[in-house]
Order: C-alpha cells, then sequence, then structure tokens
C-alpha cells in the first residue's frame, strides 16, 4: 500500500523459491504487461512519482525485478528490491 511499511523478513534458505513466487503472483494478478494492466495504479503526481524514483537512483539497493519507471506515464513497475 502506499502508507505502510511493504517488508518481508525471510529466512536465508527460502529467498530464491519465494522470489520467484512473488514474480509469477505479480503476473497472475496484473498478465504479462503490468503496466498495461487496468487494474494496476499510477503514482499520483511528478513530484511523488521523482521522490521514489530517487530511491532507485540514489541508492545502492539491489533490484530483483521490477524498477522500470516511465515518468510520462506516472508509472513505477512493481518492484522488488534485497536488502
Amino acid at each position: 500500500s502506499c502508507i505502510a511499511p511493504d517488508y518481508l523478513i525471510v529466512e536465508r534458505g527460502i529467498e530464491d523459491r519465494l522470489i520467484e513466487q512473488i514474480k509469477k503472483s505479480v503476473q497472475d494478478f496484473y498478465g504479462a504487461s503490468v503496466q498495461t494492466s487496468y487494474p494496476y495504479v499510477r503514482i499520483v503526481d511528478k513530484n511523488h512519482f521523482q521522490r521514489l524514483k530517487r530511491v532507485f537512483d540514489n541508492t545502492k539497493v539491489e533490484i530483483v525485478f521490477g524498477g522500470e519507471t516511465l515518468e510520462d506515464d506516472l508509472y513505477i513497475a512493481s518492484t522488488l528490491i534485497l536488502n
């Protein structure tokens, strides 16, 4: 959600399986093209879009999947970040 922390604390031994299941769940829910999926919402405005994009651009995070951004569409893909 937009206002609640969204994170998991995962035992190392199941990390890879969990990542694959999360990827599958996103695709099952939104379809092959998340960006064009009707239920996928957009960021509220350009200020908030740019603020969120800076998280990807200005920090040393490992993006496992997602991370795609399109400012003209206020679109940020479902993204899984490790650590």
